[in-house]
């Protein structure tokens, strides 16, 4: 019984939002009351989604459902910032907060998530270092990748259509080569799995059935939860702070959880890849949808263009990634690594001034070139990063 208590406090917490929705019927929230409501409404479906999600993945764990998990995961803060997109195609002032909302979700994943992950796996463990599956190199290899591109958009100051397209066209590769990586895999641990019928297929349907009814109802408790943050926010002038921090980490914070039980089960690596994963969904398919949606809601081709603040937001959020997947290139976190990665976040989100956080950028780029300089082993395991994902991918994620 013990086991379905989070699962019952989820279902819970969406009561509240759907009795009050149905007794108001207002489309534009604007209470404290609202946010507590309907923000407890979008935890409580993103852990159902999590739980799902999880609940569906397959063990042993493969490449492919890492992937997987990793993009039903991201599902929440996806929503939040697509919102937020669909609504600046009719109001120009949404720009910003769309922008925040995507450097909020992916610096929280990165910077809160993965080390509260490892922290667990510590207290678990009783180790100061984990070593991560062979098959991560590929996530760190195509985040990287997304990484540098990146940097190219901050320059140019805008995400563009042709930017949307490339980025879908490198997750698209990505989930492709995590198939075969799953399907090899497969072969080499029981070459005849894929000939036996399915088992426990009513608990996949019902698990299935949890998945998208949670998906369905996170739209509307979103909706109404990002629109009171911002009316709330609007009120006392902390609307970005809001959106760029509160929403993504109550979409993510389900994710947090999900990932830490994952550990404590004994899959603290495999938690760990699926943040990686996870961050390289937000960096490919939200990126890229975020112009598409745009586009779609003016009725007109729109680039997503960055002012000078949101500039310096995305690049803080690209070196802080590039950072993570140099410290990650030779597949083992250090708790002394996990600490600093977990430190900059939490100083960085108090600091408001553009040209502090633009010391923070620096911090991290300055960092990442030091990981190459000081450790010779450091350095090879970079430069040999695409390399070793490439032998990866032939030999099966092994």
């Amino acid at each position: 019984m013990r086991k379905w208590l989070p699962v019952c406090v989820a279902i819970a917490l969406t009561v509240p939002a759907l009795a009050w929705r149905a007794a108001s019927g207002s489309l534009m929230p604007a209470s404290y009351r609202d946010v507590v409501v309907f923000g407890a409404a979008v935890a409580g479906a993103a852990y159902l989604l999590a739980w799902a999600a999880d609940a569906l993945w397959r063990e042993p764990p493969t490449p492919l459902g890492v992937a997987l998990l990793a993009v039903a995961l991201v599902l929440p803060e996806s929503l939040v910032t697509l919102h937020l997109a669909a609504q600046a195609g009719r109001e120009p002032a949404y720009t910003a907060y769309t922008a925040a909302s995507l450097a909020g979700a992916d610096r929280i994943l990165v910077g809160l998530a993965l080390p509260l992950v490892f922290l667990v796996f510590i207290a678990k463990s009783r180790k100061d270092a984990i070593s991560l599956p062979a098959s991560t190199s590929v996530d760190l290899a195509f985040l990287g990748t997304v990484t540098f591109y990146s940097f190219v958009i901050y320059f140019k100051s805008s995400i563009s259509l042709l930017d949307s397209a490339f980025l879908v066209v490198v997750f698209g590769l990505y989930l492709w080569l995590t198939v075969r990586m799953s399907q090899k895999q497969r072969t080499a641990e029981s070459p005849g799995a894929a000939a036996r019928p399915g088992t426990g297929r009513r608990r996949a349907v019902v698990l299935g059935l949890v998945l998208v009814l949670s998906a369905l109802a996170l739209v509307p408790f979103v909706r109404l939860f990002v629109e009171a943050l911002v009316a709330v926010g609007g009120t006392s002038g902390g609307d970005l702070f809001l959106v760029q921090w509160v929403a993504p980490l109550v979409a993510q914070a389900p994710k947090i959880v999900v990932a830490g039980v994952l550990t404590l089960r004994g899959y603290g690596a495999e938690a760990l890849a699926a943040m990686l994963a996870a961050r390289l969904a937000l960096g490919t398919l939200l990126t890229g949808a975020l112009p598409v949606v745009l586009s779609l809601s003016a009725g007109a081709p729109r680039d997503l263009v960055l002012n000078s603040v949101q500039r310096e937001e995305f690049l803080l959020t690209c070196a802080q990634a590039l950072f993570v997947v140099f410290l990650l290139a030779s597949l083992r976190l250090k708790a002394w690594e996990a600490l600093v990665i977990l430190l900059l976040f939490i100083t960085q989100i108090v600091v408001t001034d553009p040209q502090v956080r633009l010391i923070y950028s620096v911090i991290y780029v300055a960092g990442s070139l030091g990981l190459i300089v000081l450790s010779r082993v450091r350095m090879r395991s970079i430069v040999n990063l695409i390399p070793a994902a490439t032998r990866v991918i032939q030999e099966g994620g092994r």
